[in-house]
């Protein structure tokens, strides 16, 4: 389920999808998810069937279409200008998905797998997605120092690192959102938000006490609002 919220905190609507991820605006307009984030969708062998779905946020209630099929077990999503999706997918890796709803195989074949770890990409589960100018940075669930990878969308294959926000120390980034044109904001299931300057890595770390699942940047510009395992929602100024 996904669920609305006034300015006010108030619960003022529901969506039925699937075991959703991420919950990303597109430059349409439209509200886009992905569906499938279920453990379940790990098995090997077992169908794909994870998906991206959207719906229309001004309805009253909004009906649900499928944008993408296919995928393993897809959680973080960024969309670009152009309708792009990039898709973290905890199976599969990282994902590309055209406008159409079609998987660029060909693209997808050339960046970071999962179960598949390497002196770069130094962990599993890959989650979070942003996208800033022409790279996209990834987050992984499990890492040895809770690293973020850069992956030039031009050149998947020449994956390197962004930042280690844990080091020397492992840790469980989940969701991640982009704050300006120069840091990340990335939550935590150890319960911290943390704050990286990408070009001088310098960090800030909040503690909020809770295992945090997602985090997007407020209307304010000057805000993030965090989502926990708990359910409950909170704003870090």
């Amino acid at each position: 389920m996904i669920d609305r919220y006034d300015a006010h905190g108030r619960h003022v609507g529901a969506v039925r999808v699937h075991a959703p991820g991420s919950v990303r605006l597109g430059p349409d307009g439209r509200m886009y998810a992905t569906s499938g984030d279920n453990p379940i969708n790990m098995v090997p062998g077992l169908p794909l069937t994870g998906r991206i779905v959207s719906f229309d946020p001004a309805e009253r209630k909004p009906a649900v279409t499928t944008i993408a099929r296919g995928l393993g077990m897809p959680n973080g999503l960024a969309i670009t200008a152009d309708g792009t999706m990039y898709v973290g997918d905890s199976n599969l890796g990282v994902v590309k998905v055209r406008k159409n709803g079609t998987i660029d195989r060909a693209w997808t074949a050339r960046a970071p797998k999962n179960l598949a770890p390497n002196r770069v990409v130094n962990g599993t589960g890959m989650n979070g997605v942003v996208v800033s100018g022409d790279t996209a940075y990834v987050a992984m669930t499990s890492s040895l120092s809770s690293r973020i990878l850069r992956i030039p969308l031009s050149a998947p294959e020449r994956v390197g690192v962004a930042a280690d926000l844990t080091a020397p120390l492992p840790g469980s980034v989940d969701d991640l959102a982009l704050v300006g044109d120069r840091a990340i904001a990335a939550a935590t299931a150890t319960g911290q938000v943390i704050v990286v300057d990408l070009r001088t890595g310098s960090r800030c770390t909040v503690n909020a006490g809770r295992p945090l699942t997602s985090v997007a940047v407020a209307p304010d510009g000057r805000s993030l609002v965090v989502a926990s395992e708990d359910g409950s929602v909170a704003v870090v100024r």
